[in-house]
């Protein structure tokens, strides 16, 4: 997770200040979001299969009010309903984890049909990682409908690793987008 973090962090500083970025910047912007979103959910996931794997209600590092990382994780302690429900993507009462899941991937792809109209390869490498992240998110939805909690932490770290692929490739692609426009405006 704290190699995971490290290249959150690097992801976040290849691009500047989103607010000046434009389409490109708000894409960026919603992707590092659902790349945190996915986190919370894949920790939430992790905590449950350590509850099940011992029968017990409680772990050392049982979820809290105040304790999540995302400004969205509101709710009842994660422990209290025993399926992650209340905290991290999406959270609704009610709703599990395969349920959040689901939303974490559906927002994928709709911010895969907001994308800006980058091209060249950076762009079809960019595509294709969310491509497969989104792949990635169907089968730990399917895992964790089935009780397989390892597997859905499995295809969640996938998920992952193409969404941080995916936001690379896109911030290769929107700076040779803007030094094709500046060098043309330049001229």
């Amino acid at each position: 997770l704290n190699q995971l973090m490290e290249n959150l962090k690097v992801t976040e500083g290849q691009r500047g200040d989103p607010s000046q970025q434009g389409k490109g910047g708000q894409s960026m912007k919603d992707l590092r979001q659902t790349l945190r979103d996915q986190q919370d959910l894949s920790d939430d996931a992790f905590r449950q299969g350590q509850q099940d794997g011992r029968g017990q209600s409680s772990s050392p590092r049982d979820h809290r009010p105040g304790q999540d990382r995302s400004a969205q994780g509101q709710g009842e302690p994660q422990d209290r309903q025993g399926d992650g429900e209340g905290s991290g993507a999406f959270p609704r009462p009610g709703m599990g984890l395969a349920d959040r899941q689901k939303s974490l991937r559906d927002e994928l792809n709709r911010q895969q049909g907001t994308l800006p109209d980058a091209q060249g390869q950076d762009a079809n490498a960019a595509r294709r990682s969310l491509d497969d992240a989104g792949k990635a998110m169907e089968e730990a939805e399917d895992a964790l409908r089935k009780g397989d909690t390892p597997g859905a932490i499995d295809r969640q770290a996938a998920a992952i690793e193409k969404l941080r692929d995916g936001m690379r490739s896109l911030n290769k692609a929107l700076s040779q987008d803007e030094n094709r426009l500046s060098g043309a405006d330049g001229q």
